[in-house]
């Protein structure tokens, strides 16, 4: 066995005759260190662990090449024809492959750390579990390429072009995804969270799914401000604390993601799936929200002042505490939803519909509620003065001691509606249905309540029955 050895390594220390036009030959072990190889023609040529250290293959042809576990560090492929490659397990650490053509080449646990593929194409390449730590891919062309389990730790992503590339898994701690298109990509249980340091820059980027980017050091969040992520599988994603600001995510699949603490002002979710999200913390200011499902989504003490969440479906979503000041909710789904000690001043939430949702302690005063459904609604002790609560719906809801005072109710339906010790004062009931109302202690100081259907005057003090 050792002298077949010795006699592999006497051979490979012997040029082959061929080259540098050695088309499909069989050139396995051959050593060949810094040798001068530009323009070679090695397609279809089997080098499987080959020793190609500082070679340079400048534009050389190495397609349908085998290069199986070959040593290739710190070669020279800028411009080299490797499609259809076979680099599995081959070692390209400091190698330059800028402009190098990689298509459908296959990298599967490659290393290449710190290897230049700036400008390079790799089109449906195999990546799969391969080491990019620190490569510089900028305006890389890595179109559906498979990058599940990759390390591109520190990778300078600037520029590239990851459309429905699978990122599954992938560890993009400290990347730089600077004007990155990740349209469709796949991030799928992506960890984005900022436990550590993700210093992930993706401005501009198109799309991340699927992707890891968390790192040990300090908690900062991830960086994506301007990303375009329309239609982005993030399922269970992790983005705690990242920066989100407007980046668009129309369409995408948020599903059991967390955002905890992450800023999105003026994002774009129209139409995501917000579904077991948590948002809790996070800053929505301005975003926009038009017909997101958030059904059961954790929006505990996030602001969204400004937002509009439009058509959007909320129910059973928890919104205790957040900020909504201004927010367009009209049309909303809020069935069923927690809203206690929400701050809602000036929020539009006309046709919404809040049935058996808790909005005790909120603050929704001066809000539009015109025609919205309210019935069962909780809204003890809630501020409602000088609200439009016209046409609103309020059957059978729990109003105690709410301040109303200033408000209009104007046609309103508060048919078995729990109103005692509300503060009605200045209020505008005309045509509102109150039979069965509950009215003990309430301030109809200066009400007006013009054909009111129902109203027991007996113990009310001040409530004015005009005509005008």
């Amino acid at each position: 066995m050792a002298a077949v050895l010795l006699l592999a390594v006497a051979v490979a220390a012997e040029p082959p005759e061929c080259l540098p036009n050695c088309r499909g030959a069989d050139l396995r072990f051959t050593h060949l260190v810094g040798a001068d190889l530009t323009n070679a023609e090695l397609d279809d040529a089997n080098l499987a662990s080959s020793t190609l250290f500082g070679v340079d293959l400048t534009d050389a042809d190495l397609s349908n090449a085998i290069l199986v576990d070959a040593d290739i560090q710190f070669a020279d492929l800028s411009g080299a024809d490797l499609t259809d490659a076979d680099l599995t397990e081959a070692d390209l650490r400091f190698a330059n492959l800028s402009g190098a053509d990689l298509t459908d080449a296959d990298l599967t646990s490659a290393y290449l750390a710190a290897a230049d593929l700036n400008a390079a194409i790799l089109v449906d390449a195999n990546l799969l579990d391969a080491n990019l730590s620190a490569a510089t891919l900028v305006g890389a062309d890595l179109t559906g390429a498979r990058l599940y389990a990759g390390d591109l730790r520190n990778a300078d992503l600037t520029g590239a072009k990851l459309r429905g590339a699978d990122l599954g898994s992938a560890n993009l701690r400290g990347a730089d995804l600077t004007n990155a298109n990740l349209t469709d990509a796949d991030l799928t249980n992506s960890d984005l969270s900022a436990h550590v340091l993700i210093s992930s820059y993706v401005t501009n980027a198109d799309d991340l799914i699927d992707t890891y980017l968390s790192s040990r050091a300090y908690h900062s969040g991830a960086k994506l401000p301007d990303a375009d992520l329309s239609r982005a599988n993030l399922n269970a994603a992790n983005l705690t604390g990242a920066n989100l600001r407007r980046i668009t995510l129309d369409g995408a699949n948020l599903i059991n993601a967390i955002l905890f603490g992450a800023d999105l002002r003026d994002a774009s979710l129209n139409g995501a799936y917000l579904i077991n999200t948590n948002l809790s913390d996070a800053d929505l200011r301005s975003a926009s929200l038009d017909g997101t499902d958030m059904r059961n989504a954790n929006l505990n003490r996030a602001v969204l002042s400004g937002a509009n969440l439009a058509d959007a479906d909320m129910t059973n979503a928890n919104l205790s505490d957040a900020i909504l000041r201004s927010a367009d909710l009209s049309d909303v789904s809020l069935i069923a939803a927690n809203l206690n000690g929400a701050v809602m001043p000036f929020a539009v939430l006309s046709g919404a519909n809040l049935s058996g949702a808790i909005l005790a302690n909120a603050d929704l005063s001066r809000a539009i509620l015109h025609d919205t459904a309210l019935p069962f609604a909780i809204l003890n002790r809630a501020d409602l003065s000088g609200a439009d609560l016209s046409g609103a719906m309020l059957v059978s809801a729990s109003i105690v001691t709410a301040n109303l005072s200033d408000s209009t109710l104007s046609f309103a339906n508060l048919v078995g509606a729990n109103l005692s010790g509300a503060d009605l004062s200045n209020t505008v009931l005309n045509n509102a249905d109150l039979n069965g109302a509950n009215l003990i202690n309430t301030n109809l100081t200066d009400a007006i309540l013009r054909d009111v259907r129902g109203c027991d005057m007996t113990g009310r003090l001040g409530c004015t029955l005009t005509d005008g």
